[in-house]
């Protein structure tokens, strides 16, 4: 009988407790006008895998890039996905496929706990920068950032539809997109 009131109070609490606390910050600077055409060749760089101290989570940086290119798809028909490398290296890539923009996504903190549960959150921060492919000087800066409790659910889930929105505010003129 204990056990039955037990679950039905667990539940809730599992629930709530699973939800993530959300922050985007940018794009900054709001005041840089972007024109960026529907038929305008977007390139995406694959930032290297996040870290979070000593370890390395193997396919964190190909995953990012592949959401932001997923992303953008809905609402640019050329989104090229690149290899990383240096900053020359990336523009000439992307300049050889006649690209206008540079997303460069960075992972600044990925921290998962696939374990049993340790008390420790999950976490991480993605900053998107905009760069036009002739200039090269950053032209808008977005970061985005998640927390929640330790779940069984992979961290990837952290990258939510916020997250999309984030990344369509770079290539908004007006930051329509932004939150």
């Amino acid at each position: 009988m204990t056990r039955r009131f037990v679950l039905p109070w667990l539940l809730p609490i599992q629930l709530v407790a699973c939800a993530p606390q959300l922050t985007i910050r940018g794009p900054d600077p709001a005041s840089v006008a972007i024109t960026v055409a529907s038929q305008d060749r977007i390139c995406v760089v694959s930032p290297p895998d996040g870290r979070s101290g000593d370890t390395t989570y193997e396919g964190t940086g190909m995953f990012v890039s592949r959401r932001i290119v997923q992303s953008l798809r809905g609402h640019y028909r050329n989104v090229t996905l690149i290899s990383g490398g240096g900053e020359k290296h990336v523009a000439a890539q992307c300049g050889a496929v006649r690209g206008r923009y540079l997303i460069l996504p960075t992972i600044l903190r990925w921290e998962s706990h696939h374990m049993l549960w340790t008390g420790a959150s999950e976490r991480l921060m993605v900053r998107i920068e905009l760069r036009p492919t002739a200039g090269g000087s950053v032209s808008r800066v977005v970061t985005y950032s998640a927390t929640r409790p330790w779940s069984l659910r992979p961290t990837e889930d952290l990258l939510t539809s916020q997250f999309d929105v984030a990344t369509l505010s770079l290539l908004s003129p007006d930051s329509a997109h932004a939150p």
